[in-house]
C-alpha cells in the first residue's frame, strides 16, 4: 500500500515525504527525470513504507530505475538495494513504494536512473530515509489482529524518556497521546478491513497493522439522550461551555465507543478474547445515539423517584424498534443540580432487563470526540461545586468526574447482562468504575483525595469481578457474529429437600449464587461444559452460613440463561 507521512503532526496524505524536488542533471531534448519525494530526513522503523515520487517531463520510450543508495554516490553501484526496475516513463509524476521491512539499518539516498535513447540518466531525491532500530513496541495486540469494533486501543513501550506518542491511520491526521515511564497508550478508529497505523515515538515512525471487521450480532446497545416533553435537550455545564444537544450526542457516542473497547480488552485480560457488545451505527460506521422525547415533563421528570423514573421509562421505550433485539442505555437531559438546595434532580444510576439510566449531572466533563479523551482525562481543574453537581465520590475534578459517569454508565449496562454486585469488592461491577480512566491512559492526574501517578501499570486498569467475566465470555449478546445456536432452551433448575440441580442440553457453563442482589460465589466450567451440576444443600448451608434462601443464576454453552430463588430452609 503507497502512503505518506509527514514527519510533522500536521497530516498524513499518501506517502511518507514532504517538500519539493531536486532536478534531474540529464536535461536534453528527450526528456528528464526528477525525484520529488522524499524530499527530508525520515526516520523510521523496518516495516514503514516509503514512497517515491518521481516524475517525467516526456514519455519517449524511456525506463526509469529506483534504487535505494547506502553511499548516497551515483557512480557507485555495489551499494545499491533496487527498488523499483522497468518503470515506463510517462508524463508527469508517479509514486512507486519502498517497503522497508527486510532492509538493513542505515541512511539511504533515493536515486532515479533515467535510460532512453541517449543513454543513462541518474537523479538523487532531496532527503534522506534513515532505517532504524525500533523505538515502540505494541504489546496488547498481535500484528494484523483483526478486531470486530473499530476504536482501537494500542498500548505497548517505549523509551523512558519519551513523553508523546503520535498514533493515526495512514491517510489521517495522527493524534497525540501522553507516554510515561516507558509506557504508551493510544486510541485510533479504524476503517473495515486492513488497516496500516502509524505510530510516532522519538522522531521515529512505526507502522502497526490490525484489521477491523464489524459485528453482525442482530443484538445491539442503543444508547439514548432523553429529552423532556418540554425541554430543548440542555444539559448543566459551566457558562460558555456548549451543551446543547448535538454536543450530548458527540459525547454519548465518544462514551459509549469507550466502554466498547473497554470490554473488549478487559475480557481479553480475563482470557475470554476481544468480545464485546454491538453498538447502533448510522451508514457511516459512527455511533449512532438517539434522542427520545418523554411525554413527561421536566418538572415531572425531577419530582419522580429513581425508580418510578427508571419503570416509566421502561415503558415508554418498549415502543422503540427492535425492542427485543435491543438494550437501551439512556442518558437524562432532565437532570439538574440546585446550588440553593445543593441537591440534584433527576439523577439515577440504575439498570437492569433492557434499560440502563443514568443521569446528565456530569456530562459536560466527557469528550466529544476521540481527540479530546486524553485531554478530558487529564482534566485535573476543579468541579465549581457552588454552581455544579460533582459526580467524583469525592474527588472534585473535571477528569474524575468522566470516569465515574462512563464507567458507572458501563455499570449499569452490566446489571442488563444480568450481572450481580460482587461481594469482593472487586470490578466494575464495584466501584473499580470510578477509575475507568486507567484502561486509556498512562497517567492519572491529582484530585482532592490523592496525588497523581504514572505510570499506570497494567494490573492497575479495572476490569470484571472473575464471576462477571466469565458470564460475559459466553453472553449471547457478546457473540461478534449472528450464532445459530444449537440449543435455544432456558436451562432447567430443579430441586429438592436435599439438593440443586442445574441442567442444559448446551452444558452449563456458569452459575453465580447470590445474596441480596450480590454474587457471593461461582462455579465455572471452562473445558467440557457438564449437562447438569448437583450442589448439595448442606455444602451451601455452610457456604453461606445464615441465608435462608439464594438467587441462582446459571448460564450454558450457548448463551441461554435460567434464574430463580433457591430454599435452603423451609
Amino acid at each position: 500500500m503507497s502512503f505518506r507521512l509527514y514527519v510533522s503532526r500536521l497530516a498524513l496524505v499518501g506517502a511518507i515525504s514532504v517538500g519539493c524536488g531536486s532536478e534531474s542533471p540529464g536535461n536534453d531534448a528527450v526528456g528528464q527525470t526528477q525525484v520529488i519525494r522524499p524530499a527530508e530526513r525520515l526516520r523510521v522503523a523496518p516495516g514503514v513504507p516509503v514512497a517515491i515520487e518521481w516524475s517525467s517531463s516526456i514519455a519517449d520510450s524511456a525506463t526509469v530505475d529506483l534504487f535505494a543508495d547506502a553511499d548516497g554516490d551515483p557512480e557507485t553501484t555495489s551499494d545499491r538495494l533496487p527498488l523499483t526496475l522497468g518503470n515506463a516513463a510517462v508524463a508527469g509524476s508517479t509514486v512507486s513504494t519502498w517497503q522497508t521491512a527486510d532492509v538493513p539499518f542505515g541512511s539511504y539516498h533515493v536515486i532515479a536512473r533515467r535510460s532512453d535513447r541517449l543513454g543513462t540518466h541518474v537523479t538523487t531525491a532531496p532527503g534522506v530515509v534513515e532505517v532504524v532500530e525500533p523505538l515502540l513496541s505494541v504489546e496488547n495486540l498481535g500484528a494484523g489482529e483483526r478486531l470486530r469494533y473499530p476504536v482501537a486501543l494500542l498500548s505497548g513501550t517505549v523509551p523512558t524518556d519519551t513523553a508523546e506518542v503520535s498514533a493515526g491511520l495512514v491517510d489521517a491526521p495522527r493524534s497525540p497521546w501522553p507516554a510515561h515511564g516507558g509506557r504508551f497508550k493510544a486510541l485510533v478508529r479504524l476503517v473495515p478491513g486492513a488497516n496500516d497505523v502509524v505510530l510516532e515515538a522519538g522522531g521515529v515512525l512505526h507502522r502497526f497493522a490490525v484489521a477491523y471487521t464489524p459485528m453482525t450480532n442482530p443484538r445491539v446497545v442503543r444508547f439514548v439522550y432523553m429529552l423532556a416533553a418540554d425541554s430543548e435537550g440542555r444539559f448543566d455545564a459551566p457558562a460558555g461551555a456548549p451543551n446543547d444537544v448535538a454536543s450530548a450526542l458527540r459525547r454519548i457516542g465518544t462514551a459509549a465507543e469507550l466502554m466498547q473497547t473497554f470490554m473488549a480488552e478487559s475480557l481479553e485480560a480475563e482470557g475470554f478474547g476481544r468480545r464485546t457488545f454491538r453498538l447502533a451505527r448510522d451508514k457511516s460506521g459512527a455511533p449512532l445515539v438517539e434522542t427520545f422525547r418523554s411525554s413527561l415533563t421536566t418538572a415531572q421528570a425531577r419530582a419522580m423517584s429513581d425508580y418510578d423514573l427508571y419503570f416509566h421509562l421502561e415503558g415508554e421505550l418498549a415502543a422503540l424498534p427492535d425492542h427485543d433485539w435491543t438494550i437501551n442505555v439512556v442518558i437524562l437531559s432532565t437532570t439538574h443540580f440546585d446550588p440553593a438546595q445543593q441537591q440534584v434532580f433527576s439523577h439515577t444510576a440504575l439498570g437492569g432487563n433492557r434499560l440502563a439510566l443514568f443521569g446528565s449531572g456530569g456530562l459536560h466533563t466527557w469528550a466529544e470526540s476521540l481527540d479530546e479523551v486524553a485531554a478530558r482525562f487529564l482534566d485535573a481543574r476543579r468541579i465549581d461545586r457552588a454552581a455544579l453537581f460533582d459526580d467524583s465520590v469525592g474527588r472534585g475534578t473535571y477528569w474524575a468526574n468522566y470516569a465515574t459517569g462512563a464507567g458507572a454508565t458501563l455499570h449499569e449496562l452490566g446489571h442488563c447482562f444480568s450481572l450481580l454486585h460482587p461481594t469482593n469488592n472487586k470490578g466494575v461491577m464495584m466501584r473499580d468504575f470510578d477509575f475507568f480512566n486507567r484502561t486509556f491512559m498512562v497517567e492519572e492526574p491529582e484530585s482532592e483525595l490523592g496525588p497523581a501517578f504514572a505510570p499506570v501499570l497494567p494490573e492497575q486498569e479495572p476490569g470484571w469481578d472473575r464471576s462477571s467475566a466469565v458470564r460475559l465470555g459466553f453472553h449471547r449478546w457478546l457473540d461478534p457474529d449472528n450464532a445459530r445456536y444449537a440449543v435455544n432452551e432456558i436451562p432447567v433448575l430443579s430441586e429438592t429437600a436435599t439438593s440443586v440441580t442445574f441442567s442444559s442440553k448446551a452444558g452449563v457453563r456458569h452459575i453465580a449464587w447470590g445474596t441480596n442482589d450480590f454474587i457471593a460465589w461461582h462455579s465455572e466450567f471452562l473445558q467440557v461444559p457438564p449437562p447438569s451440576v448437583t450442589e448439595q444443600k448442606s455444602v451451601l448451608k455452610a457456604r453461606f452460613p445464615g441465608e435462608t434462601k439464594l438467587r441462582v443464576s446459571v448460564i450454558d454453552a450457548d448463551g441461554n440463561i435460567g434464574e430463580r430463588e433457591v430454599l435452603l430452609q423451609e
